[in-house]
């Protein structure tokens, strides 16, 4: 927890797994110019970083949530050792720059806050991606955008929210996009942009 996490090697994905947990003082991946990707193959995310950024980029569908993390300890003598668990940790989290979390083929959803000090981007790419938050989307200041190839669905009492001069950018290219009763957008000095192929429903 006290460095970056980023990924290397010729392979394209970086982390195959259930569910992953990652937890970074200076960074997940790369951000701005010669920008780079943290590339995953899991079903449940959750992410943090305390000064850096976070790109992360998901192959299929994927849904950020709380995570905790238990695994067998093999000991020296090739039995079990013993077992170790780390505590649950909630949603995504960059506190000191940009957080872009993608899918490349599937749906997005969000169960757990979504937070940034900076710009945030949630995109979910292929031909029937859905993007569904059904928890809290903040930036301290940064714009805030949400892309989805089908439907964006905003849970009811969900926000999407941030300060400064920050602008908010929801887009469902193919689909509709849908508001339930008390879901908010805020942008408290800046614009609000709302588009989809279909019919838009504001809560």
């Amino acid at each position: 927890q006290g460095g970056w996490i980023r990924g290397y090697g010729t392979g394209p994905v970086n982390v195959t797994a259930s569910s992953l947990r990652l937890a970074a003082s200076t960074g997940i991946g790369t951000l701005g110019s010669g920008a780079t990707t943290f590339t995953t193959t899991v079903s449940t995310l959750n992410a943090s970083t305390s000064s850096g950024g976070i790109n992360i980029t998901e192959t299929d569908s994927l849904v950020i949530a709380a995570v905790g993390v238990s695994v067998n300890r093999v000991a020296e003598s090739g039995e079990l050792g013993g077992f170790i668990v780390d505590d649950s940790q909630a949603g995504a989290t960059a506190t000191g720059s940009a957080l872009v979390i993608r899918t490349l083929a599937g749906a997005l959803g969000v169960s757990n806050g979504v937070s940034a000090a900076g710009n945030i981007r949630l995109e979910a790419v292929g031909a029937a991606a859905d993007l569904a938050v059904g928890a809290g989307i903040s930036s301290g200041g940064g714009h805030i955008t949400l892309l989805a190839a089908r439907n964006i669905q905003l849970a009811a009492g969900t926000s999407v929210r941030t300060g400064g001069n920050g602008t908010l950018d929801l887009e469902a290219v193919g689909g509709t996009l849908a508001m339930a009763d008390a879901a908010r957008l805020e942008a408290i000095g800046g614009n609000i942009r709302v588009r989809a192929q279909g019919n838009v429903t504001v809560g």
